[in-house]
């Protein structure tokens, strides 16, 4: 019996040994099998060697001349693995407009990707995807749910200059505060010196936050919740880097201790506050504001988990739009300035326009206050238009993200030289439009014509857009144009006619004046370079007598 036992326990063993190794082939053969026949772009030989990570230390290493061997090598789109993803990656310019028109191809789940990636927000909890504070489905009279509800405000309250005649208004309240703090006393001593991109950053992060969002004092100072949100924001390329979260929590724990010592202020002050802490909050984030009370029943002093939960995630979306609002608008600033301070030819034709078609404004504070540059004001800048362009063009180091909602087909190109790739449903596109990442294979075009490296202001004075990569400019042009381009040119323009006003000239460092200062690459593709390192800088003021008279 106790053969029988021994011999039937060899039977179940090796019947299990063998019921495993049937698993194993065919979890084997799941994964090594080819997949059903696709003609996708070619893939980066470097992408297939490192389990995972693929192309990401090639890549971060010297990523222009990794994008423009690639383009060079293939001819057009190409594939890289990076941290788990299958990334085509585009940056021929005459290939934008194939993915930017295939509808199939959203930047609606690489926007969810970004809220969870880099803002630590689920966009897939209940109260985001159409249920009420009480679980249940949002009512007929708002269909919608709370994330359509929050996103296609950007379609309303940002599309046309008429739609953010509110925000330009309010912009030149909030910059000429912030410069006016910023102005030296009558007893100091002048000319002033400063680090002109760390004083850039001052300038415009005051009066972009109390312009979105009031007069939001439950945050803190100014000044401290620059401080955090700086902080936050040094983490982007490792938020941006999609690496698990624990890696990340590792690589970036302070950022993110930053990042939630804001959010919670902001969802205390959301919960405790008269309307939300947000007095004379701009008409976007009132809106807003409105769509969250509504959805989980928030009263002054609300202190439910459903509350609580709410305002969390509403904090987090407060914190992506100041990012959207500030982070690409301080550096293009300080490159605006930069370059004008290099070329007073130009700082002066600009200042002339300023003085020819804007209303006269005072900056002593004595009067003057009911003067508001409306974006018709602005309209009229046209040298100062192409000036913003130039500068986008030459510090431009943005990208555009897509992801495939179903399987599509796409055709780059034409004729003989056409080619049609099938994209699968979630397959991740990319397009690059850094000056330096093409190979120089394409002709009329400023960015490898000529004098495609020097800052010339009145390039695009005619009204010609940039002919290089305008789908993927910031601010720029085409589909997938960023929603607060025509708010954050404004800002630009006020910001440096109200500069051109208050200040004479900028004179640069020396050595900083003959080489520009590098770009930060660390940051590449997540929208307008920063400079590695600041410029010392003197700024010449004018007395507030010959402001006021301009």
């Amino acid at each position: 019996m106790h053969v029988a036992d021994h011999g039937a326990s060899l039977s179940s063993e090796v019947a299990v040994r063998v019921v495993l190794l049937v698993l194993l082939v065919l979890c084997g053969y799941r994964y090594v099998k080819p997949g059903p026949s696709r003609r996708l772009p070619p893939l980066v030989p470097s992408s297939a060697f490192i389990p995972y990570v693929g192309s990401a230390v090639q890549l971060s290493r010297a990523p222009l001349r990794f994008l423009r061997e690639c383009h060079e090598k293939y001819g057009g789109p190409f594939r890289v693995r990076l941290m788990g993803k299958d990334m085509v990656i585009v940056v021929g310019r005459d290939d934008f407009a194939p993915v930017v028109r295939n509808k199939a191809l959203s930047f609606m789940p690489a926007s969810e990707e970004i809220m969870v990636n880099m803002f630590q927000c689920d966009t897939m909890v209940p109260e985001m995807r159409g249920q009420d504070a009480d679980g249940n489905p949002v009512d007929a009279a708002h269909p919608d749910t709370l994330w359509h509800r929050t996103h296609g405000q950007y379609g309303t309250c940002l599309r046309n200059r008429d739609a953010v005649a509110d925000l330009t208004e309010r912009s030149f309240g909030r910059l000429k505060r912030s410069l006016m703090r910023l102005a030296p006393g009558r007893e100091a001593d002048l000319p002033e010196k400063v680090d002109l991109f760390s004083w850039t950053q001052k300038f415009v992060f005051d009066a972009v936050l109390h312009t979105i969002f009031g007069d939001c004092d439950g945050l803190g100072t100014s000044e401290e919740v620059r401080a955090l949100f700086d902080e936050f924001d040094d983490a982007f390329p490792i938020l941006g880097a999609g690496l698990p979260s624990f890696l990340t929590r590792l690589a970036a724990g302070k950022q993110l201790a930053a990042y939630e010592t804001l959010v919670t202020r902001w969802q205390r002050m959301i919960l405790d506050r008269d309307e939300q802490g947000m007095r004379d909050a701009s008409k976007l984030m009132s809106e807003r504001n409105g769509f969250f009370q509504r959805q989980f029943n928030y009263s002054t002093g609300s202190n439910g988990k459903v509350q609580a939960r709410g305002a969390l995630i509403q904090a987090k979306f407060h914190m992506s739009l100041l990012f959207g609002g500030y982070a690409n608008t301080a550096p293009s600033m300080f490159w605006l300035l930069y370059y004008l301070a290099r070329d007073s030819n130009a700082w002066q034709a600009i200042y002339e326009e300023v003085q020819r078609e804007l209303p006269s404004v005072p900056l002593d504070g004595t009067d003057g206050d009911s003067i508001r540059w409306s974006s018709e004001d602005l309209d009229r800048l046209k040298l100062m238009d192409s000036a913003i362009t130039e500068t986008l063009r030459l510090a431009n180091g943005a990208s555009a993200q897509r992801i495939a909602t179903t399987d599509t087909t796409v055709t780059f190109g034409e004729g003989a030289s056409a080619r049609t790739y099938d994209f699968p449903a979630g397959q991740n596109v990319l397009l690059v439009g850094i000056r330096g990442a093409r190979a120089n294979d394409e002709v009329d075009d400023e960015e490898i014509d000529g004098d495609g490296d020097k800052f010339r202001f009145d390039r695009y004075a005619s009204g010609k857009p940039p002919s290089g990569a305008r789908h993927v400019t910031p601010f720029g042009a085409g589909a997938s144009m960023c929603p607060g381009r025509f708010w954050a040119r404004n800002v630009l323009k006020t910001a440096l006619a109200l500069v051109m006003t208050a200040i004479n000239r900028i004179d640069l460092d020396h050595a900083a004046g003959d080489v520009a200062p590098d770009f930060d690459v660390s940051r590449i593709f997540f929208g307008v370079y920063r400079p590695v390192g600041d410029v010392p800088a003197k700024l010449h003021w004018r007395t507030p007598a010959n402001a006021a008279a301009r």
